[in-house]
């Protein structure tokens, strides 16, 4: 046994597995009979730190790693050593064959990045994803003779991007997430193109607004990918023409915040909006009005002044009060220290029972 296992790689659960499996019962037959091309491949298959396997012969009999353990499943580990390929995935073995043929008749690799499959590997059924790579095996005259797969679990992952793409989607403010240095929509949530009043998926900035629109826009997000420095808009003026034909005039609050790969690049710009155009607009109306305010204030053929606070510091007075006190300016200052006469009177005592609240007292004269 030690002798016919001499060549075999020794280190690991797999490798010592290797050694217990009546390989003579088996398509393959006896370890003895091997070609150095299968030894090898086993042999680099058992030192990786990475998920792989390799499937032999015309039945494409199963090895694989400890790495590829944990990939395989409880109720396919470790009976599925030295089994069938298609024995160990019946559930996805007509997609896994149609990879197999592929590499038969090219010789040439079958990538898969983030691939579904549906696979039965602990009891359960679950949707599974994998990016993997399938590599011809050759026998020493040349013909395909086998598969050697390296592969990574990308489940944990996509169902990760899977919460962030619920959360862009669903989430209340705006958002918008554009790639490359086009600024290509990979992504638009419904908050987003109803903001604008179009669709954007599938398009790239210059197309979703037309030049007059992105005009104001369009230098930042180049800064931002270019730089890959942040950039925070306040009360921003947004003005365009919505599928209806109806002319918009928004105030919006943004920031353009770059994201990026693994490897550091950044690969496009992430938009948030918020739509402040009320915000503004009642702060105009707010301003208008108090312009009127100030207006009748000033105006007014009543004496009139603002005071604030518990001490009653004035605040305002028009020209009528000023005319009243000797056009004295008590800007400023508190009553009883503008009118140290009213100090004693009945008329201060009355006016403290507002400062409780300190709310505004308009005296009047």
């Amino acid at each position: 046994m030690n002798n016919e296992y001499k060549w075999l790689y020794p280190h690991g659960e797999m490798s010592q597995l290797i050694k217990k499996i009546p390989w003579e019962t088996t398509p393959i037959g006896n370890p003895s009979q091997w070609p150095s091309t299968l030894k090898a491949s086993i042999n680099a298959c058992l030192a990786s730190d990475y998920p792989a396997y390799v499937w032999w012969g015309q039945e494409f009999t199963v090895f694989y790693n400890d790495a590829y353990i944990a990939l395989a499943g409880s109720h396919k580990h470790p009976s599925s050593l030295g089994r069938r390929a298609k024995d160990m995935w019946p559930e996805i073995w007509p997609l896994l064959e149609s990879f197999i043929s592929e590499v038969k008749e090219t010789l040439k690799p079958v990538w898969r990045e983030n691939l579904l499959m549906p696979l039965e590997r602990n009891g359960v059924k679950e949707e599974a994803y994998f990016s993997f790579s399938f590599n011809s095996l050759l026998n020493e005259d040349g013909i395909f003779s086998g598969i050697n797969c390296i592969c990574s679990e990308m489940t944990d992952l996509q169902q990760s991007q899977k919460s962030l793409y619920s959360y862009f989607m669903q989430s209340p403010l705006p958002m918008v997430m554009m790639e490359g240095p086009e600024h290509f929509v990979k992504l638009a949530n419904p908050w987003y193109e109803k903001l604008i009043g179009r669709k954007a998926m599938g398009k790239s900035i210059s197309e979703v607004f037309n030049q007059g629109e992105a005009s104001l826009y369009l230098p930042i997000l180049d800064h931002v990918y270019k730089t890959g420095e942040p950039f925070i808009g306040k009360e921003s003026p947004f003005t365009f023409v919505d599928d209806k034909g109806q002319r918009n005039d928004l105030w919006l609050d943004f920031g353009y915040y770059p994201f990026r790969e693994n490897d550091g690049e950044i690969k496009g710009v992430i938009a948030m909006v918020h739509d402040v155009t009320s915000r503004v607009q009642d702060r105009a109306k707010l301003s208008v009005e108090k312009q009127k305010f100030e207006a009748l204030f000033e105006d007014s053929p009543a004496a009139m002044a603002l005071l604030r606070g518990p001490d009653f510091i004035y605040e305002k007075m028009n020209n009528k009060y000023r005319d009243l006190t000797g056009d004295r300016d008590f800007i400023g200052l508190p009553l009883v220290e503008a009118l140290p006469e009213l100090r004693d009177q009945e008329f201060h005592e009355i006016m403290k029972e507002f400062s409780v609240l300190e709310k505004l007292f308009t005296v009047m004269r």
